[in-house]
C-alpha cells in the first residue's frame, strides 16, 4: 500500500491487486467520508453496505451470521435444529445456550416476523430451559466445554473455536438468517486522521485477508471472503435479515430491552 496527501482534509491511497488505482477519502464534514473516485469495487462494497442514512460514517468491517452450533462430541450434524423454532423441541431441553445480552440475534427476527410472534419464540425456547449466556462468544465457550450440547452462535464464534481445535461444528440456518454488521469507525480529533483513514480503509479491504486468517472475522459482501465462500452451502431459499434503515435500528432497540426482560426477569 502506498499513500499520499493532497491538502489537509484528503488522502490518496491505492491497495495493491485492485488495480493499482488511486482513490480518494476526503472528510466531507462531520466525519463523513467520500470516495472521490469510486471505481475501486474493493472500496465501495465495505462504504456501500453501511444504511443509507449513515453511510461515509464508516465502513463495514466483518458480519456476525448467525448460525446454529454443536458439540461434536455430543450432537450428528444429522439432528442438529435447522431453524431457531426447533430449539423449543423438548429433546433439547436444558441441553441448548442463547445469549440473553441485547437481543440478538431475535431482535433481528422481528423485523421479518413482527414483534409479537417473535416474543412468543423467544418465550418458547425460554420454557424448554436453556442455558443462559452473556453474549455470543459465551455461548460457544459453554458449547465447546459441554455446558450445553449446542446453541445459537454465530459463523464467527464457530471459526475461532475450530481455529482453536475446539470440538465444534456449525449450519447455516434454514429460512431467516440473521446478521449483524460490524463497523469500523475513524473518530473526529484524531492526532493524524489521514492516517487513521488510510488504515481503516486498508483494515477492510487488503487488510481483511490478513484479520480472517487471525480471527476469521468475514463479510458476507466480500467475494473473497471465507464466509462468502461458507455461504454457498446456505441453504436453499434462506435469506438474510439485518437492519436496512433508521426505523429498522429503533424497532431492533426497543425490542432488544423487551427480550432481555423475559429471559431475564429484568427490565431496563
Amino acid at each position: 500500500m502506498a499513500a499520499g496527501q493532497d491538502g489537509d482534509d484528503e488522502i490518496l491511497f491505492v491497495v495493491p491487486g485492485a488495480g493499482d488505482k488511486y482513490v480518494g477519502v476526503e472528510r466531507a464534514g462531520r466525519g463523513r467520508w467520500l470516495l472521490r473516485q469510486p471505481g475501486n469495487a474493493g472500496l465501495r462494497e465495505p462504504v456501500e453496505r453501511v444504511l443509507p442514512a449513515l453511510r461515509g460514517l464508516g465502513m463495514v468491517m466483518y458480519d456476525n451470521v448467525y448460525v446454529v452450533a454443536w458439540n461434536t462430541k455430543f450432537v450428528k450434524a444429522d439432528d442438529a435444529p435447522r431453524q431457531i423454532r426447533d430449539f423449543a423441541d423438548p429433546k433439547w431441553r436444558g441441553k441448548f445456550a442463547i445469549n440473553v445480552l441485547g437481543g440478538a440475534p431475535f431482535d433481528l427476527l422481528g423485523l421479518k416476523m413482527g414483534e409479537g410472534p417473535m416474543l412468543d419464540l423467544v418465550r418458547a425456547l425460554l420454557a424448554n430451559r436453556p442455558v443462559l449466556k452473556g453474549g455470543t462468544p459465551a455461548v460457544s465457550s459453554a458449547i465447546t466445554s459441554g455446558e450445553a450440547y449446542l446453541g445459537i452462535s454465530s459463523y464467527l464464534s464457530v471459526e475461532r473455536a475450530r481455529h482453536n481445535g475446539e470440538p465444534q461444528a456449525y449450519r447455516f440456518l434454514e429460512g431467516d438468517v440473521p446478521v449483524m454488521p460490524l463497523l469500523t469507525f475513524v473518530p473526529e480529533k484524531v492526532p493524524h486522521p489521514n492516517m487513521a483513514r488510510l488504515f481503516a480503509a486498508w483494515l477492510v479491504t487488503e487488510g481483511a485477508r490478513i484479520v480472517e486468517r487471525m480471527d476469521a472475522s468475514s463479510r458476507t459482501s466480500d467475494p473473497n471472503s471465507a464466509l462468502s465462500r461458507a455461504l454457498k452451502a446456505i441453504p436453499p431459499g434462506s435469506r438474510f435479515i439485518e437492519e436496512r434503515s433508521l426505523a429498522d435500528i429503533e424497532k431492533t432497540r426497543a425490542w432488544s430491552a423487551k427480550i432481555e426482560a423475559i429471559l431475564t426477569g429484568h427490565s431496563r
